[in-house]
């Protein structure tokens, strides 16, 4: 009898295809099995697995060449000696991949490699939106340091230890320079990349100006194939003039924004670019306080840019209060997007003629509702430009009677409440108002003289009313005209 006998360690399984469809050659379980190659249909078996012998990784090792896969040919003749191979492995797992700012550890990204745990976020230790980053092309913006160099430090998470040369790290150049462009983990446990963007490009980023892979050297050959690759991240960098560039933009639509253009002038608007920019030398709120911003819920940006972080996942920005007597209060409570989105609803769920109707014998009565949600200020371009979409938080109340013709009336009505938001932004790819105002944020850095691009808070009080009127609780345009022109 003519024997091959093939002996493996407990951690790896043997198939005879690489898509594992059908039954394992070896499970994970088996540690030796057999041939007899005077046996035709053993044979053929053999020499099948000969040229398709595919090797499952099924648990990591725990030290490097822990995997041993031994083939013995034991010849029929018992005088010769039997013929030993021996193949040495270690199976690796690469757990997650991180990418961070250097300057500011907040905005980072980490990636799982297995798919299941990237889809749960499994080792993000401060979960980033979606919109920047999405499950399989990770994304990631950040402003350069004083040297006009961004700083970006790259770590990967493996096992076992000991094979830090295998795992490798490369950078494709899209748009600027890279200090250095490929390597391993050999002797680092973290990499510290040195990306310098180009001079020229200062406008949009339609593409990415890096691409930073991670991957496993399978054949020891010191390179990234792209078989070996397993997963890609994307690099905006806003270099020093890209930033410059911004700045002079967005003052120039503030700008704008205070001269009448087609007879309205947007001073909500261009008084808020103004705090960002740190040119308000005028200040139109009452009180600003220092408070912080959760780098999760709902502050979309996740991620640090445009504050002062004091941790993973807050930070410290200021916040800005107008008071009840301001101009910015009454322009938005006098606004057609308040009284149609905010107002006449709120009223219409009074249901006072049903109050009425169901308590007969009263002939007067005061109604309070609270309106709380997000109201989109479209329709109105300084507001618009201003708050966009702002938290409102308000009461109103209405002081009612029955009228001679049995019909309610409202003698009285007032509001008071506050409208809130946070001032930050998220277009990097526009060259826009809003686009030069994402850059900017992005490149705050107060540390190394880069004040302007704060996002802060927003707090505006409201407090109104009109009264000695008498007009029937269902005319809405004329308790609207009242409104708008005299609260």
């Amino acid at each position: 009898m003519i024997k091959l006998t093939l002996q493996k360690s407990t951690n790896i399984a043997l198939w005879d295809n690489p898509n594992k469809k059908g039954d394992p050659i070896m499970k994970a379980n088996e540690t030796e099995k057999t041939f007899d190659l005077s046996d035709e249909k053993e044979r053929k078996a053999f020499i099948k697995l000969k040229d398709h012998l595919y090797i499952e990784g099924v648990e990591t090792s725990n030290n490097v060449s822990d995997v041993q896969l031994k083939l013995t040919y034991t010849p029929a003749n018992t005088s010769f000696e039997s013929i030993v191979d021996t193949m040495i492995g270690t199976v690796v797992k690469v757990e997650y991949v991180r990418l961070y700012d250097k300057n500011r550890i907040a905005n980072r990204t980490t990636r799982a490699i297995n798919p299941k745990d990237r889809r749960k976020k499994k080792y993000e230790d401060n979960e980033r939106s979606d919109i920047d980053i999405s499950d399989n092309r990770p994304m990631m913006v950040l402003g350069t340091w004083s040297d006009d160099i961004a700083h970006v430090n790259l770590e990967v998470k493996y096992y076992p230890d000991g094979i830090g040369e295998y795992i490798r790290w490369k950078i494709d150049n899209k748009n600027g320079f890279a200090k250095k462009n490929e390597g391993d983990f050999k002797e680092v446990d973290k990499i510290e990349l040195e990306l310098i963007p180009s001079n020229t490009w200062i406008k949009i980023h339609e593409g990415k100006d890096f691409i930073i892979e991670v991957g496993i050297d399978r054949n020891r050959n010191k390179k990234m194939e792209k078989n070996e690759s397993l997963i890609k991240y994307g690099v905006r960098i806003i270099g020093k003039k890209e930033y410059e560039y911004c700045k002079s933009e967005l003052n120039n639509v503030a700008f704008m924004l205070l001269r009448k253009v087609g007879g309205v002038k947007r001073p909500d608007a261009s008084e808020l670019i103004d705090i960002f920019m740190k040119t308000n030398w005028i200040a139109g709120y009452n009180l600003s306080t220092e408070t912080t911003v959760k780098f999760t819920g709902g502050y979309d940006q996740r991620n640090g840019l445009g504050c002062n972080p004091i941790s993973l996942t807050e930070g410290r920005i200021k916040k800005y209060i107008w008071f009840t007597t301001s101009k910015f209060g009454k322009r938005i409570l006098q606004s057609e997007a308040f009284w149609k989105r905010v107002l006449e609803p709120t009223i219409k769920k009074m249901r006072i003629m049903r109050w009425y109707n169901e308590n007969s014998k009263e002939r007067k009565h005061s109604f309070t509702k609270r309106f709380y949600g997000v109201v989109d200020f479209a329709g109105d371009d300084n507001l618009k430009l201003s708050l966009g979409k702002a938290t409102v938080d308000i009461y109103v109340t209405l002081d009612t009677e029955i009228g001679e013709d049995g019909r309610s009336k409202i003698k009285l009505m007032s509001v008071r409440g506050s409208v809130r938001d946070l001032y930050d932004f998220r277009t990097h790819t526009s060259d826009s108002w809003i686009g030069y105002a994402s850059r900017i944020q992005t490149c705050y850095s107060p540390n190394i003289g880069r004040n302007a691009g704060e996002i802060f808070k927003v707090e505006i009080q409201c407090n109104a009313y009109i009264d000695s009127i008498k007009i029937d609780y269902m005319d809405y345009e004329l308790l609207k005209y009242l409104w708008e022109n005299n609260s």
